[in-house]
């Protein structure tokens, strides 16, 4: 049920567009829109060179279905999967272990949707026939996306629904696996309209790992006139999967697929709704605001036996956000080439969690402000300077375990200077701090079952220098950064403590290497290297790697064109070794590495694009998490996968 705050929240955005509609100019035209990362739409040519673009095409032409495997194949994120069993993957941009996710900013359409709790941003269940393009930032973004954004952020951007299209697709894989999708929009007159749909059901890999995932979602967007245009967005998705669990690493060679607890489930159902209005007020000012309202309600069983359900315990998981996101960039202020950007992210958040005799509750009041100048003195010369200012108040009550609170005001800036030392090479460097704050989970941890709540964790902070180079030409785009992150309070869970913990001050040292090259007309090649030093700079464990952090990942990819309609295509994988989950000491045994391979044949014929899958084709027996005690979480072995989709013309 959507509360007062959020339909005073829409009114606000009804009157917006009411004053935008009285001040509208009929000369006035939007700008093209080709990249969003800075919040507002804007020319391709204004990216940042650290940024990597996945456009709608590069989706259509891989063939895939979901956005964590584009993020992964195709944009090069590192990833593991998570411990339910589903497609959607922990992205660790920076080498961020454990709590990746609570380090990265995931962002569609405007409306953040990284969770305020430790779970995973559910991208799998969004169609990508509905994906206009994704962004993927790298490096701390605190600025533009608050707390939490100390690695990076990814914007995903889906269409405009301006045109006229229907698609249909379906696919089976082995271990039972069917999908399908539906994507229709259609314009009349200034109104566009677009509906789709997902579905998706496998067994999985696993024994008792079956899940099920339903999504579905309608946009309605109206060009009042060339410079305004309004819309207002729904979403709803809903995940089941049984919960298998980690094995021992003995039992894992005996026979990775056996469940550890057979009888383990969760289940999840989101709600969102959004609006939002775009208006260029004249040639030098545009007003972008996003209302939304998230829902989310999760639960869980875990029973204490293996054998059957006899006793257990029952998790309930409640949460809801409210935001109101105004922003105003003015273009060419005061008389020189620049875009300045004056905004502010305004939230709510609200939650339950219960089990057994606790009845926790939590509610967080979000309130930031912030600047970002970006200055073009030339075609050759470009400077980025940003200051961010937000203010948190959060409050947790158990009626077994009191209260605890949380008041900070916290802040963040960022420095760029971008050289071109060529129409196609750019040098850049780059000075920023970012932060995260504890969320609900992490505190709950710091008490386990010991009673009263103790005083919140502190924030954790992070400074962020990174140089860089990337190039562009006809045949070739290239990239190699350097960064260097220093970390105070890194926030992490503590297998050695059973809590959560901020540890002694940290670091992350690496580089990141990435280009795609065409070969010949038929043959494209693509790479990426990146290597974290991830370790503690001081205390107890001074010079010990940071856990869940490899020191290296790389991949390599080639597509073929076999003719103008076919198309083979081949990456292979490599993730270094790397510590258990909680090995602060080096005194476990260290996660292998390993390779993996997949294959994939693509066919276009009529409306039809028809595209066959191989992932692990090797059938490579391996893990990506384990912990210091000897559990591992299997990864899925050989699967197999054909998708037939249906463009309607």
């Amino acid at each position: 049920m959507f509360t007062k705050p959020t339909k005073v929240a829409l009114a606000c955005a009804t009157t917006f567009a009411t004053l935008s509609v009285a001040q509208a100019q009929a000369n006035n035209t939007m700008q093209p829109v080709v990249i969003y990362g800075a919040r507002f739409a804007d020319e391709s040519n204004k990216a940042l060179p650290q940024n990597t673009v996945i456009s709608s095409e590069d989706i259509l032409k891989s063939g895939m279905t979901n956005i964590p495997e584009i993020l992964q194949k195709i944009g090069g994120v590192p990833t593991k999967p998570n411990l339910y069993g589903t497609q959607d993957l922990s992205y660790d941009l920076r080498g961020y272990g454990v709590n990746s996710d609570q380090n990265l900013v995931v962002v569609i359409d405007g409306v953040r949707i990284s969770e305020n709790e430790q779970a995973v941003a559910k991208l799998s269940l969004i169609p990508v026939e509905s994906i206009d393009q994704i962004e993927i930032m790298r490096g701390v973004n605190s600025v533009l996306y608050g707390e939490g954004a100390t690695s990076g952020a990814i914007y995903i951007k889906t269409k405009s629904s301006d045109a006229d299209r229907a698609v249909v697709s379906a696919g089976v894989g082995n271990n039972s696996t069917r999908e399908g999708t539906a994507y229709l929009s259609k314009s009349i007159d200034k109104v566009s309209v677009a509906t789709y749909a997902r579905v998706n059901e496998s067994d999985n890999f696993r024994n008792r790992n079956k899940v099920l995932n339903k999504s579905g979602g309608l946009d309605i967007a109206t060009a009042v006139d060339g410079a305004t245009k309004l819309g207002i967005k729904f979403f709803a998705d809903e995940q089941s999967t049984e919960l298998p669990g980690a094995i021992s690493r003995a039992n894992f060679y005996i026979n990775q697929k056996q469940a550890r607890y057979p009888f383990d489930s969760a289940t999840y159902l989101g709600k969102t709704i959004s609006a939002f209005i775009d208006k260029k007020i004249s040639s030098g000012l545009e007003l972008r605001v996003d209302v939304s309202r998230r829902e989310a309600d999760r639960s869980s069983i875990n029973w204490t036996n293996n054998t059957g359900p006899s006793s257990g315990t029952l998790y309930d998981y409640s949460s809801d956000v409210n935001s109101v996101n105004p922003r105003l960039k003015f273009i060419n202020f005061a008389g020189f080439k620049n875009d300045l950007t004056v905004g502010a992210d305004l939230s709510n958040w609200d939650y339950t969690y219960k089990t057994g005799s606790t009845n926790e509750r939590a509610k967080q009041k979000n309130r930031a402000l912030y600047v970002r100048d970006d200055i073009h003195f030339s075609n050759l010369q470009r400077v980025v300077l940003g200051y961010r200012s937000e203010k948190f108040t959060k409050s947790t009550f158990d009626p077994a375990a009191g209260s605890q609170g949380f008041d900070r005001n916290l802040d963040a800036y960022e420095f760029q200077y971008i050289k071109g030392l060529s129409s196609n090479l750019n040098a850049y460097g780059k000075l920023g701090t970012g932060y995260r704050i504890p969320n609900v989970d992490d505190n709950r941890n710091t008490y386990w079952n010991s009673l009263p709540y103790p005083a919140s964790l502190e924030p954790q902070r992070s400074k962020d220098y990174e140089l860089g180079v990337n190039g562009v030409d006809k045949n070739m785009r290239y990239g190699i950064r350097f960064f260097h992150s220093l970390i105070s309070n890194e926030i992490i869970y503590s297998e050695n403590d059973e809590r959560n913990i901020n540890l002694s001050p940290t670091k992350r040292d690496g580089v990141e290497l990435e280009f795609a090259a065409d070969v010949n007309s038929a043959t494209n090649i693509y790479g990426s290297f990146q290597l974290v030093k991830a370790q503690f700079r001081d205390g107890l464990n001074a010079g010990q790697r940071i856990p869940l952090v490899p020191n290296y990942t790389a991949r390599l990819g080639m597509d073929y064109k076999l003719n103008a309609q076919q198309k083979f295509g081949v990456i292979g994988r490599y993730v270094a070794s790397q510590k258990s989950d909680g090995d602060f000491d080096a005194t476990a045994i260290r996660i292998p590495g390993y390779a993996i391979t997949d294959i994939s044949y693509s066919a276009q014929y009529k409306n039809w694009l028809w595209t066959a899958y191989a992932s692990n084709i090797f059938d490579k027996k391996y893990y990506s998490w384990a912990s210091k005690w000897g559990s591992v979480y299997p990864d899925a072995g050989l699967s197999l996968k054909i998708v037939g989709r249906y463009t309607f013309k």
